[in-house]
């Protein structure tokens, strides 16, 4: 190691002269470990961001040599480790928290035993803790070593130290521990070492147990019979009866499957070998799967493809049903080779039911939560435990793309003072916090004429996830199961207006119920009802009622409150946007978000749920308090229930964004999010009626429309002075509301219409009380909401009396 030269104190200042004091400049990382002198002082017990170690393991470069410390913390996030060395950084020589950089090789742990115990088997634990409770356990017959890092490093190990020994490898009981197993071994006898082998641990052990952990009272475990029966590690491949998975080329063996077809005659020995044919690709069966009920029964498997990416999936053995086509057209499409012919085939399914894999995994039939951990295709985030994969025929594709910072500066940065399109991508955070947060399924619906950059919104919230933009145009099976796939995420629908209107009726009540249709299967069973929880964003230039009355029929109020109508036009002159950040147009910048979007994809939501699933229990917590500040803040008091669950969804969105913001997903200023969701939710309120129950809401717009479309027709002018024109299919009367002065009407409608044509599909009654208490209609007789009125050339009736403010506009309904 080289020595340490202090830096010249009356060296020149350099072409850069003196900086003030005030100017930051990033100091040089110029870390330099240095041998740790008699005289150093003790090494720090506390960590300024992680406070105190919980344990300190000592790493030695020889058997006398101390390189440094390996510390454990335990902290709310759970288990962190730092390094400590003694060195020089930055004008300091001292301790500090710095560790073996880059390619530096190193040291296994517990060095001075293993080197001591020359002629004793070496046993290989995953962390240090492992190692020190199996030098515990096993005694002087065992040197027990760890690599440094665990798993996440085995290849910066210095292995050298197991040349010529006989290592067994025990490692831990989940799927990390397998792959580091398999790792370690192959480095190990690239270094030299005798033989590797790797302990079979028992299925009856817990998930993620280790040689640290105390063996559960119903588990009897002989640590040594284990060590013993340990099978030996072939860096080749691995056998099991008649089939082989050769795992690179060795020989005349390719990698990939291969079949015993019996014995031959070495050429050059005369001896027997076994005669191994290649049938197919690899394709490693990694363990079996099943479901909660323990049902659902198949293989986790992992196919190479010929770039050499592996693809790793779950079969359910149901689809080996029948002449095997569905299995096989899976495995190809992952980029799976088979041999031509029916013997290849043939052998393929032996081998798929044959080969007997040593753990077992838990499978779950569609994405999202389960338990504590979320489930995407390729990844599951949360706290430890039993590995869980997705097993499903046809699994939603999130793809990863692009840069994320890019994504940031391109994507979520214009979103920034753009109401519209900060609520989308706000929203597309909102679907992971359904189920913790006890929310139901739904969505929005942004609605406004073509070309004003509605899609731009979708793109936005699209990239979050690198997900696939659906359509309404689909069938209930298609949408059952696309919604199935997105549960727990993000739902995009694009254009109601090119679907059947029968159509987006079933669906939008469907999506937001969060369940399909109750189907039979093939003998007459019941088969499983799928469901999903979703939070979903939709557009169109026609609203979801005006589309839905297409069919004749009128949206329910609960389609109303769960797919939520926002005006896509944001009042600016600039369509979906309030601002062009420098663009020169709406659609420059809509078409740059779209390309954005297309090329920078899916790591912000990956990031989120990390983030929300280290602490899943207080993120909770928070987030329910934020909203509650929110619905305080905006509102209405005295509102309908309906509004108050619309506003639920609403802060929602507006807890979401700051929950990305706060954690440096999105680059926003605080309080963005929320303010978008507040803008939103006011032109909602606002374009809605009012905050009274949508039924009300909705009779007030039909009255309204009827008095728009056949006030001139439907009505008579009884009062006029010249005689009133004969009118066709009366509904009523009508007359200036003072006498010669404006051109304000009264309308006085008769009660069949108002029940039959006006108040059709609506409550007459609660529509009328609506309007008195609003001003809109005069009833000023008891227990009545019509008046007794005489009508030239018809005498007395009753009527009901709608003044002209009624028409005066929308506005006139707001709170």
């Amino acid at each position: 190691m080289n020595a340490y030269t202090a830096p010249d104190p009356f060296a020149p200042l350099g072409p850069a002269g003196f900086r003030p004091r005030s100017e930051k400049t990033e100091e040089p990382d110029d870390w330099q470990p240095l041998p740790i002198p008699e005289d150093a002082p003790d090494p720090p017990t506390h960590h300024s961001k992680l406070g105190a170690w919980s344990r300190r393991f000592p790493y030695y470069s020889a058997p006398d040599a101390l390189a440094g410390y390996m510390c454990r913390f335990e902290t709310a996030a759970g288990k962190e480790t730092r390094p400590l060395r003694y060195g020089h950084l930055r004008g300091h020589v001292r301790w500090h928290w710095k560790g073996w950089a880059g390619d530096d090789a190193r040291p296994l742990y517990r060095l001075p035993e293993l080197l001591a115990a020359s002629d004793v088997s070496v046993l290989l634990c995953e962390g240090e803790k492992s190692a020190d409770a199996a030098a515990d356990l096993l005694g002087p017959t065992w040197a027990a070593i760890a690599s440094m890092n665990g798993a996440q490093s085995p290849h910066r190990t210095d292995w050298s130290p197991v040349a010529g020994r006989e290592l067994v490898i025990w490692p831990d009981n989940d799927e990390a521990g397998q792959s580091y197993g398999l790792a370690a071994a192959a480095l190990a006898l690239k270094a030299g070492a005798v033989s590797v082998r790797i302990v079979d641990v028992p299925d009856t052990l817990p998930t993620g147990w280790d040689l640290a952990d105390p063996i559960p009272d119903s588990v009897e475990l002989d640590l040594e019979d284990l060590l013993t029966a340990a099978p030996k590690f072939d860096p080749d491949g691995e056998e099991q009866g008649t089939f082989r998975v050769q795992w690179r080329r060795a020989g005349e063996l390719t990698p990939g499957l291969h079949y015993r077809a019996g014995d031959k005659a070495d050429p050059e020995t005369g001896e027997l070998v076994s005669d191994w044919h290649w049938f197919a690709s690899r394709l490693d069966v990694l363990g079996y799967t099943r479901d909660a009920d323990n049902r659902a029964w198949g293989k986790y498997l992992a196919i190479h493809d010929p770039d050499r990416r592996v693809h790793h999936i779950a079969m359910p053995n149901a689809m080996t049903a029948g002449s095997g086509d569905e299995y096989r057209r899976m495995l190809f499409d992952h980029g799976l080779e088979l041999a031509p012919g029916k013997a290849a085939r043939e052998k393929l399914e032996v081998y798929l039911t044959m080969w007997k894999p040593k753990r077992k995994v838990r499978c779950v039939p569609h994405i999202g939560w389960h338990g504590e951990r979320f489930v995407l295709p390729d990844r599951t985030f949360g706290p430890g435990g039993e590995t869980v994969v997705l097993q499903t025929e046809r699994p939603a594709k999130f793809t990863v793309a692009g840069s994320f910072d890019k994504w940031k500066e391109l994507v979520a940065a214009p979103a920034v003072g753009n109401s519209r399109l900060a609520f989308g991508t706000a929203a597309s955070f909102a679907g992971p916090l359904l189920e913790p947060l006890g929310q139901e399924s739904g969505g929005f619906h942004v609605k406004g004429a073509s070309s004003i950059g509605k899609t731009s919104a979708l793109h936005a919230a699209r990239s979050t996830w690198g997900c696939q933009l659906g359509s309404w145009r689909t069938t209930d099976n298609a949408a059952e199961a696309t919604a199935a796939g997105a549960c727990d995420t993000l739902y995009l629908l694009d254009e109601v207006s090119q679907a059947d209107p029968r159509a987006v009726d079933n669906m939008a009540y469907m999506l937001g119920n969060g369940t399909g249709k109750s189907r039979a299967g093939r003998n007459g069973e019941a088969r499983a009802v799928a469901s999903w929880r979703i939070l979903f964003l939709s557009t169109g230039e026609l609203s979801l009622n005006d589309k839905i009355a297409e069919t004749g029929k009128h949206a329910r109020a609960g389609q109303s409150v769960r797919v939520i109508d926002i005006p896509a036009d944001a009042g600016k002159g600039l369509g979906v946007f309030d601002t062009l950040h420098g663009f020169r147009s709406g659609a420059a910048l809509a078409d740059q978000l779209r390309r954005a979007a297309d090329t920078h994809s899916g790591h912000a939501a990956r990031a989120f749920l990390e983030a929300l699933t280290r602490d899943l229990a207080e993120t909770v917590e928070a987030l329910r308090g934020y909203m509650a500040k929110w619905l305080t803040a905006n509102t209405p008091p005295g509102a309908d229930g309906q509004v108050g669950r619309v506003a639920a969804r609403f802060a929602l969105v507006a807890a979401a964004g700051e929950l990305a913001t706060a954690l440096g997903i999105l680059p926003w200023p605080e309080g963005e999010a929320s303010a978008a969701a507040t803008r939103c939710f006011s032109d909602w309120l606002a374009a809605r009626g009012g905050d009274g129950p949508e039924e009300i809401a909705a009779g007030l717009r039909q009255v309204r429309s009827f008095l728009e479309a056949h006030g001139a027709s439907r009505f008579e002018e009884a009062w006029a002075v010249d005689g009133a024109a004969r009118t066709i299919n009366r509904a009523g009367f009508r007359r200036k509301e003072f006498e010669g002065q404006g051109d304000n009407w009264e309308y006085f409608v008769l009660p069949q219409a108002w029940r039959g044509e006006l108040c059709k599909s609506f409550d007459p009654a609660a529509t009328a009380h609506a309007m008195i208490v609003k001003g809109w209609m005069t009833a000023p007789e008891a227990d009545h909401v019509t008046r007794t009125i005489r009508v030239p050339g018809v005498g007395k009736t009753r009527l009901y009396c709608i003044n002209s403010s009624f028409l005066e506009g929308e506005k006139e309904e707001a709170p």
